[in-house]
């Protein structure tokens, strides 16, 4: 005898696998196919971005603001593919609904790292590169 959670019309399988009748058709439709493409880089690239940001700040020098300026480098790439996840995985709502209001919010948020992220590597490569002494020797002679 079944579990009664597992037994769902008269088909053994757990719920999660029965509740929306998606056949292989549906899922191999253009749209719904690149709408999961874009759902998987986006969460691989926010669990990649994330756990970056994690291993920089616990094996990097803590007191260097430039690892301090990575992690938040890192930190802010992790939220951008997070909020990118959550707008691509919520389906656009009618116009009358105040919904409209959270997912317009949520594209203002996703400003923030698109243009802070640019300009955080521009002041690493700025730190770590050679050159960047010599442009500091013409910008302030002694």
């Amino acid at each position: 005898m079944a579990l009664p959670w597992c037994k769902i019309a008269g088909v053994s399988g757990c719920p999660s696998t029965k509740k929306n009748d998606m056949s292989l058709q549906d899922l191999l439709e253009p749209a719904r196919l690149l709408q999961t493409i874009a759902l998987a880089i986006s969460t691989f690239n926010f669990v990649a971005f994330l756990w970056l940001a994690l291993t920089v700040w616990l094996n990097g020098n803590r007191h260097a603001w430039i690892t301090r300026l990575g992690v938040v480098g890192l930190s802010l790439s992790a939220l951008f593919f997070f909020i990118h996840v959550v707008l691509i995985a919520t389906p656009l709502p009618p116009v009358d609904t105040t919904s409209l209001t959270t997912l317009d919010f949520l594209w203002h948020l996703l400003w923030l790292p698109a243009l802070g992220v640019p300009y955080i590597w521009f002041a690493i490569g700025l730190q770590v590169s050679p050159i960047s002494g010599l442009l500091l020797a013409c910008i302030m002679p002694l």
